[in-house]
């Protein structure tokens, strides 16, 4: 598999932010009587892969990138995975216009998409590929966030422990009639075959006997994407403080971190932009984008944190979910460090700071990204020594990262194009590799050319970054590492740039840091897997704390 030269004391994986159970999820939860009769309503159920589409690495409506199945063989054996349940505006109509492109061509794409009209619904269906009647849940005056949170925590924790061969399901007639379950798992065997196990830790002791197993199953992570899960829209503050106590005391399993913003307001703190230009057609962010946190918010982050309002622990708060930047505005994360990161850091308290799923935007600083507000867009690129970046304020700049390896905390890569920068308005020829090798150096570097850094702590950079692919999250991934399959591509890949680098004499601090005790390729083990093993290790909750 690798030469003598490019040899891995391990080959294995992690992923800090993917949401391998979702695309199946949604399709068994629209019938789930019966696929409970079947006895496949459960995670290891997977929806059968469009290879076509797959091949053609187009965006994962019709194939999967990381189920169970590809986790499995794909060796990633500690998963953070994120639930999720989806938030109405993806199938509202904005009662305005969102801002920018054509208004007239927006106006009439809001009245041809406009709520109740089948079209609607059919798009929606077609593009995302989820039944219609999940669709028609997710719109419904009766859709609880709450609610849905809950039923999800349960879909995923019931088969924790359990030794599993996967299910396969067929979505549609068509499908049904001219394909057959079971010819794919000997057709295609690393999409649609697996016999494993996960196993969701209850106390940091189970942790450590889980990651140290050398059965090496599935350690898998609980986090969570998007506060709205806790309906801040329509509850109150109180509320919001006992239905985080309620996930801290009463889930078996512990919560590890939330990705606190998302696409849509939740009324708790301003959101990035995150859709491609063309969405503004069908939807808007608009509503609260950009802005800041809000009073709900700033309590809601706190009880989350276990802080009282002058940011001092609380004991009564039981134990500390991280918060996870990904997807907060600019003026958001930099209000959050303001207000909690610098002060508690200053008292002691050093609370990491994760970025689950992130791009680098090539900027140095939040104010100069809010600065950036006004020309952000599909083409809002900057332009550095290591390569083109997608501006936007949805990815992070050096001071984002700074405060990272400051406190100690943890930054996913993810492996969406467009995050990533690949545009056609770039001025250099871009790969997969090279866009994801240019996020990382950007990163790397926005650490090691701190002032007063030395040797140790530009080798020490390498220890804050991980994959956090945001695989199953409908991204549009580069076409040479699509799906989980493709982690041990990566790595490879990764470990020659990095060796072609070292001999063309890089003048990089993160590329002069390689010596005999820091070797390339054990900063490619760390990146895939080593450094988030670490990072959970230390920072894995105990609930009675």
């Amino acid at each position: 598999m690798f030469t003598k030269h490019e040899t891995f004391l391990t080959m294995k994986f992690a992923d800090l932010h993917c949401h391998p159970h979702m695309r199946a999820y949604m399709w068994l939860k629209a019938n789930i009587q019966k696929y409970e009769q079947e006895g496949i309503y459960h995670p290891w159920t997977i929806v059968a892969s469009n290879m076509n589409r797959w091949k053609n690495a187009q965006r994962a409506t019709g194939y999967a990138q990381g189920d169970m199945v590809k986790l499995w063989n794909g060796k990633v054996r500690l998963v953070f995975n994120s639930i999720y349940p989806f938030e109405r505006g993806f199938f509202i109509s904005p009662s305005k216009i969102s801002s920018g492109g054509s208004r007239i061509l927006k106006n009439v794409a809001r009245v041809a998409l406009k709520d109740g009209f089948p079209i609607r619904n059919w798009f929606q269906g077609i593009f995302m590929r989820l039944p219609l009647n999940t669709i028609a849940n997710v719109r419904s005056k009766n859709y609880d966030y709450w609610k849905e949170l809950q039923e999800e925590y349960n879909f995923i924790i019931k088969d924790s422990g359990k030794e599993k061969k996967n299910e396969i399901i067929l979505p549609g007639t068509p499908r049904r009639i001219f394909e057959n379950r079971e010819r794919k798992r000997v057709k295609h065997p690393d999409h649609a075959h697996a016999e494993g196990i996960y196993i969701i830790p209850k106390t940091t002791e189970e942790l450590q006997t889980c990651l140290d197993d050398e059965t090496e199953p599935i350690t898998m992570i609980l986090t969570v994407e998007g506060a709205h899960v806790f309906d801040p829209e329509n509850t109150n503050i109180e509320e919001i403080i006992q239905r985080i106590r309620y996930v801290k005391t009463e889930w078996e399993y512990p919560l590890f971190f939330i990705t606190l913003a998302h696409h849509f307001n939740n009324f708790i703190c301003g959101h990035a932009m995150s859709f491609p230009d063309i969405a503004k057609y069908a939807m808007s962010q608009d509503d609260a984008m950009n802005e800041g946190f809000t009073e709900i918010g700033w309590a809601a982050v706190r009880e989350l944190l276990s802080l009282t309002a002058d940011n001092e622990i609380n004991p009564e708060a039981s134990y500390r979910i991280l918060i996870d930047m990904k997807h907060m505005s600019a003026l958001s994360r930099l209000e959050y460090y303001n207000e909690i990161i610098r002060p508690c850091y200053d008292k002691g308290d050093v609370i990491p700071v994760v970025l689950s799923h992130a791009g680098y935007s090539g900027v140095s600083t939040l104010q100069e990204m809010i600065d950036r507000y006004p020309i952000e867009g599909d083409f809002n690129l900057s332009k550095t020594d290591y390569g083109t970046f997608y501006a936007n304020n949805i990815n992070f700049c050096d001071e984002d990262v700074q405060i990272v390896a400051q406190t100690g905390g943890l930054i996913g890569l993810c492996f969406d194009r467009r995050i990533l920068g690949m545009n056609k308005k770039a001025e250099e020829e871009q790969t997969g590799l090279g866009v994801l090798w240019a996020n990382l150096k950007g990163m790397l570097q926005a650490i090691c050319t701190q002032e007063n850094t030395t040797l140790t702590d530009w080798q020490k950079a390498w220890s804050y970054f991980s994959i956090g692919s945001d695989f199953d999250g409908y991204i549009d991934p580069v076409s040479e590492f699509k799906t989980t399959l493709n982690f041990e591509d990566f790595a490879r890949e990764l470990l020659k740039k990095i060796k072609e680098e070292i001999a063309a004499k890089d003048s990089a601090e993160c590329i002069r840091c390689f010596d005999d005790t820091f070797t390339p390729e054990l900063a490619v083990e760390a990146i895939v897997y080593q450094n988030a093993e670490n990072f959970v290790r230390k920072h894995y909750p105990n609930k009675n704390t």
